[in-house]
């Protein structure tokens, strides 16, 4: 989130990467706040079709269900 919100990455960037990515590992979530106690890393490309990937776990929020993003990073 720091990433995010120090501008170093884009939101949309995020986002296009987990819509267009798929799980590369599930790991346990040691925090255990998830709904089925993994974490999951989704690789897929940014907005610019360059490979991205994030890290994050399926929460119950506010709203639902919701990814709850926990790093975003370039692939370089």
């Amino acid at each position: 989130m720091r990433r995010l919100q120090s501008g170093k990455i884009h939101e949309d960037d995020a986002i296009a990467s987990i819509m267009n990515g798929c799980i590369r590992q599930a790991r346990k979530d040691e925090m255990e706040t998830s709904i089925d106690g993994r974490k999951y890393a989704i690789e897929g490309t940014d907005r610019a079709g360059l490979p991205f990937e994030t890290i994050g776990k399926i929460i119950d929020g506010e709203e639902g269900r919701e990814y709850f993003l926990i790093t975003a990073y370039a692939r370089i």
